[in-house]
């Protein structure tokens, strides 16, 4: 038997028996999602999508909400039973469900993702029931009124556009909430999903899930910035309408069912004792609250909202959690060990999804990566510039254009102080010059970038510089410039820009920014995403490349490019640790009194502007991010890419005849294999799959379809002569198929009810079939004729 086939004959039968019914919507199967990737030129492409064989449900009647609960991983008779296990509970973690299974149809494996424990091979016929599981599974969700909301169905506006990690994520909250009831413990969550991934439909959707379960009094949506308190408003008045306002610095809006706030309107980012937050709000007045961007909320006593509402349910949302180093804490506030670990206060995140995840399930764009290292007369600048770089430079005062003494200078300049400290204008020069050939490469310098610069004016110069470039590059290609192609955008300058930046489509293609767009700013068709200036913080990296993982249908983007001049990307994979600094002691008010007597404050430094030394950019390779086999972020190059690929394959099926029995006998469960799909990205029309996997992956030279109908229909007319016309007539139209759409067309569920296929069999091509041999084994007969190597 092959995979499908015992399916239908072993598996199906037993677990029907059991409770899992398809009406009952306790059985189905679940769609894995195309990933993003790229083909054999690196131009960006999308996979065809996968399934999980079998999703199992618990259904608890009266219109609820079916609740996932089991994988489980199907292999043909006579396949270890085991095997498939691995790859299904790596799916299973990221949809959050507790039970996995693997089966031949003979026995079945279990996996409990909980205990992280596999129980022994047992026959089918001792599958566990749907009431089994069920039970199972409450008992170790608890029972908590908490534990009812996962019962509640989506709305009927968001049922279709709530994704499975959101659902998983929210079902890991609630889980988590009703453990901390059962056990008396302070109700905390911690989400960690990556910057685009919808935290805030996904925290949305669990408030308004809640208040129908009529669990919900008075919900705090808190956060940072005015963008993100905007953009959760929007949100939340999809779902809640006139029950959500925005709290205003003189409204505290108490009629509302949701507040949505920032730190600085509830006034508790100073030191006064009464704040808008105590004046208006008593103690434990909200029972559920939301802090987005937790790990970045550090105003002053922001902590006060949660310690004013210890009885509520309290969610932190984030894309970059931080964990201290130590346990060892030495600090004088509890605000500033809230802001630096998140875990210490919330516990682990209950549920994680991380950027090469969204990438992989289409969620987020992919992403190639641009190396080049900076040189100042032959070294690399990371190692910083030292007064011997300097000996024949010019000097001067930045501000005044005074000639400066170069005792004035210090010893060496880091590379984090370059073009913050001192000003390097031929290195601007050329960092640009070197990024606007590659915007010029493809004729289109007009691409939506964000460029991290060193400061505000470095900001000022990147831009200045660019758009003296574009200009020129207009005029000598006899090009129409298109106005403010480069501009800075930071919290001094540039920010009434940023709307058009977002909505433009014939302006403002590059912002020069220094930190005022690394986070909280949404712009999806952002294409380029360049550091010109130095990063050590992991966290400050993943907010900045998160401006260009967002996915822009409209412009048909599905992934962007890091132009990497610092090294930032060394960060890809850093844990996100951070070490609590003890807090340093308050400064001492002046000693002076403001009179005459005063001593004078020293004079401000010069700000050296250094000008006639060599800078050159040496290009590095293009590499792509790929997960590596510590589960880490993995840089590799394009070479490793196609190889590691061809690995993994090859592991599976070490020789060409392997692969061929595979491809006959279950070539759609080949197609759902990503690394498969991945080597599919450079398919050409006229070659089939086989052919393609064939050449990249055992250097056998492809056929087209074309060829290989030809061959079939000569080399089968000693085969045709053997059977009655209509089922001869029937082989003859499936290879039409084959020649129309290939495997593709032949692992089709409706390919017996091609309308062609249908007449010329008669009405049923299993039919037509039967007057020469069991049907399964006709169409595989077929299938080895069509997939030769050695005809």
């Amino acid at each position: 038997m092959n995979e499908a086939e015992t399916r239908m004959a072993l598996i199906d039968p037993e677990i029907i028996k059991k409770g899992w019914d398809i009406k009952l919507g306790t059985l189905g199967c679940e769609r894995t999602l195309g990933m993003n990737g790229f083909d054999s030129n690196g131009k960006p492409c999308k996979l065809n999508e996968g399934r999980v064989d079998y999703l199992l449900r618990l259904n608890l009647g009266n219109g609820t909400q079916p609740i996932p609960v089991a994988f489980i991983e199907a292999k043909r008779k006579n396949t270890p039973v085991n095997t498939g296990l691995e790859q299904v509970i790596n799916y299973a973690r990221s949809h959050h469900v507790p039970f996995v299974y693997a089966t031949n149809g003979v026995q079945f494996i279990e996996y409990d993702c909980h205990q992280g424990t596999s129980k022994p091979a047992q026959p089918i016929a001792d599958f566990p029931s749907h009431e089994e599981l069920c039970q199972r599974y409450l008992h170790d969700a608890l029972k908590s009124p908490h534990t009812s909301v996962l019962t509640i169905p989506y709305s009927a506006s968001e049922s279709d556009k709530i994704r499975y990690y959101q659902n998983a994520a929210i079902r890991a909250v609630l889980e988590k909430i009703a453990q901390c009831e059962h056990e008396q413990k302070p109700k905390r969550a911690l989400l960690s999903l990556s910057t685009g991934t919808g935290k805030t439909r996904l925290a949305t959707n669990l408030l308004k899930r809640i208040s129908e379960a009529g669990l919900l009094e008075k919900a705090l949506f808190i956060c940072d910035r005015d963008e993100l308190r905007t953009q959760g408003y929007g949100a939340l008045t999809h779902l809640f309408s006139s029950n959500v306002q925005m709290v205003t610095g003189n409204n505290p809006q108490k009629n509302a069912k949701v507040l949505v706030a920032t730190y600085q309107t509830l006034g508790v980012d100073d030191d006064d004792k009464e704040s808008f937050l105590t004046r208006h709000y008593p103690e434990n007045y909200f029972s559920h609250i939301v802090i987005d961007e937790c790990h970045r909320s550090g105003f002053g006593k922001w902590s006060e909202v949660l310690k004013r509402n210890a009885n509520a349910v309290q969610i932190g949302l984030t894309a970059t959690p931080r964990q201290l180093k130590t346990s060892d804490i030495d600090a004088d506030t509890e605000d500033e060990q809230i802001s630096a670990d998140n875990y210490a206060y919330f516990g682990e995140p209950v549920y994680e999804y991380d950027l090469l995840q969204a990438v992989e399930d289409g969620y987020l764009s992919a992403l190639q990566i641009i190396q080049n290292h900076v040189l100042i007369l032959g070294d690399d600048e990371i190692a910083g510039l030292t007064k011997t770089h300097l000996a024949n430079a010019t000097i001067e005062d930045y501000c005044s254009g005074l000639e400066l003494d170069k005792k004035a200078l210090k010893e060496r300049y880091a590379a984090a102080e370059l073009d913050r400290q001192i000003v390097l204008p031929e290195r601007t020069q050329r960092l640009c010059v070197s990024f606007f050939e590659y915007l010029t490469k493809d004729d289109v310098p007009e691409q939506k970038t964000i460029i991290f610069c060193a400061g505000v004016d470095h900001a000022r110069r990147v831009a200045i510089e660019l758009n003296n470039l574009y200009a020129q590059w207009c005029k000598e290609n006899n090009r129409e410039r298109l106005d403010s192609f480069a501009f800075p955008c930071t919290g001094e300058v540039g920010r009434d820009n940023l709307a058009d930046f977002k909505g433009m489509k014939r302006s403002h293609f590059i912002a020069t920014t220094a930190d005022f767009l690394q986070a909280g700013v949404d712009v999806p068709w952002v294409v380029n995403i360049v550091f010109f200036s130095y990063l050590n913080s992991a966290i400050r990296f993943y907010q900045m490349i998160g401006r260009g993982t967002r996915l822009h249908p409209e412009s048909e983007k599905i992934a962007f490019k890091i132009y990497d001049y610092t090294n930032a990307t060394r960060l890809f994979g850093a844990d996100f640790i951070t070490k609590l600094s003890k807090i340093s002691e308050k400064p001492k008010p002046p000693t002076g009194t403001g009179g005459i007597d005063d001593p004078e404050p020293p004079p401000p430094l010069p700000t050296p502007l250094i000008t006639g030394i060599k800078i050159d950019i040496k290009e590095g390779e293009v590499t792509f991010l790929v997960i590596g086999e510590d589960g880490k972020h993995t840089k590799v190059s394009f070479t490793e890419y196609q190889n590691r690929i061809k690995h993994i394959v090859l592991e599976r099926f070490p020789t060409a005849s392997a692969f061929v029995d595979e491809w006959v006998n279950q070539s759609d469960s080949l197609l759902a294999i990503p690394e498969i799909q991945t080597i599919l990205k450079s398919k050409k029309p006229e070659i089939d799959s086989f052919d393609l996997i064939a050449e990249v992956v055992y250097q056998i030279p492809p056929k087209t379809k074309q060829q290989r109908v030809t061959d079939f229909l000569n080399n089968g007319e000693a085969w045709f002569a053997t059977m009655p016309n209509v089922p001869a007539n029937t082989l003859r139209a499936l290879a039409d198929v084959f020649n129309e759409s290939g495997t593709e067309g032949l692992t089709n569920r409706e390919l017996f009810n091609v309308p062609h296929l249908k007449k010329v069999s008669g009405g049923s091509v299993p039919n037509a079939f039967k007057s020469i041999g069991k049907p399964n084994e006709v169409f595989k007969e077929f299938k080895s004729r069509i997939f030769t190597l050695n005809s």
